[in-house]
């Protein structure tokens, strides 16, 4: 494993297809799952790790907008066949129960929602359109558990 490879592929720029006022990279998107994460799931190492580096293979596929993998699942699926190769040729693959990986999804969707939320409050009208598809992801994806559906009704 190549602890560079690992380093700078958090310098991946996420939202490459919209127009945003602040950047965002794989380390600011990673670290606010992570802090969602421990509060779904306080203790559960195995989940804060797969959150700090869930999407690290990205470096390498580039941020593949969830509308994309919505509207051409092929899409998706090979983006996730190379994250896949990408973790495990790196030492990053982290099991994860199915309970986990739910967790994991929904803290991913919301850590998303409020970066565009925060878009929009700063005046980035553009970002409406992701406020509205992720909040419209979460309810599809139904919150985890109760914590979950506390935090998603304080962000409303």
């Amino acid at each position: 494993m190549s602890f560079q490879v690992l380093y700078n592929a958090a310098r991946t720029k996420r939202w490459h297809t919209c127009d945003t006022l602040k950047e965002q990279n794989l380390a600011d998107h990673q670290w606010g799952v992570a802090l969602i994460v421990m509060e779904l799931a306080p203790g559960n190492y195995n989940l804060l790790r797969a959150a700090l580096v869930h999407d690290l293979g990205e470096s390498v596929t580039g941020d593949i907008p969830y509308t994309g993998k919505k509207l051409y699942p092929e899409l998706g699926h090979y983006s996730e066949a190379a994250e896949r190769h990408f973790a495990d040729g790196y030492g990053t693959m982290v099991r994860l129960s199915d309970n986990e990986r739910r967790i994991a999804a929904w803290a991913d969707m919301f850590e998303a929602y409020l970066f565009a939320k925060r878009e929009v409050a700063l005046g980035n009208s553009t970002m409406s359109f992701v406020v509205d598809k992720a909040r419209e992801a979460l309810y599809d994806y139904r919150p985890p558990n109760p914590r979950a559906a506390e935090l998603l009704k304080e962000a409303l």
